[in-house]
């Protein structure tokens, strides 16, 4: 049976600031911090805030000025800086941001005119030729993690997912004018079991953790077979 998912109730229940446990997330800050220079003003949008809480990552570790973007007005009580818009027709003039940027949204369109409507806005309102642009969506390849979503996420719990790629969200890019400077998939499935099986395996019967460990630290594991999140980061040309 599939549901209407709730995404009130989802903004409210977001801590403050992510909380960087899970590999996905420490992955994506070390791209982060290696793409995004330090300026003495950063002004940084986000598209699809939510309840803001990677902007306010940005403006604990860059001193950002920081604004966030949504249609769910709950937002509003968590972003100083909250606008009510759709990202498809951002209220901002052309070349306004140093950094813009979404995770999550770009795969709730349907149609690929509307996913590519949705990067092309992100990229009109970055600085030319210093301006960073990024995305992070879910791994929608035929993978297990596009099987979890569809089945879990989806049909469970009443998300609505589409299919795009890694290939369709850097072609997005290369025809917006964007030079692609990181696209690489994050946050493994097969490891994160690993480090959670050989833990208790180590606690129980004192298995020597690092045979298994390094059995999986092999790159035909670190692929989009597995992967969680792809990501991809820019610099507007």
């Amino acid at each position: 049976m599939s549901y209407e998912f709730d995404w009130k109730n989802y903004i409210l229940q977001l801590g403050p600031l992510p909380p960087l446990v899970q590999l996905w997330e420490l992955e994506l800050v070390v791209e982060l911090k290696r793409w995004i220079p330090r300026r003495e003003e950063t002004t940084v949008l986000e598209v699809g805030c939510s309840n803001g809480r990677w902007l306010r990552w940005l403006e604990r570790e860059y001193g950002a000025q920081i604004i966030g973007v949504d249609t769910n007005p709950v937002g509003a009580q968590m972003v100083e800086n909250f606008v009510l818009a759709d990202g498809l027709h951002l209220p901002f003039g052309d070349g306004t941001f140093d950094v813009v940027f979404s995770m999550g949204l770009v795969e709730h369109f349907a149609k690929a005119a509307l996913r590519r409507k949705l990067i092309e806005e992100h990229v009109r309102v970055t600085k030319p030729r210093v301006g960073i642009v990024w995305l992070e969506h879910p791994n929608m390849n035929i993978s297990f993690s596009w099987l979890w979503t569809k089945l879990h996420y989806d049909r469970r719990l009443g998300y609505r997912h589409y299919r795009i790629t890694h290939l369709e969200t850097k072609e997005h890019f290369r025809n917006l004018g964007v030079e692609i400077l990181a696209a690489r998939f994050i946050g493994w499935f097969l490891p994160q079991l690993v480090k959670v099986v050989t833990r208790k395996l180590h606690k129980q019967f004192c298995f020597p953790r690092k045979v298994l460990e390094g059995t999986f630290q092999h790159k035909i594991f670190e692929h989009s077979l597995t992967a969680d999140s792809f990501l991809v980061i820019g610099r507007r040309t």
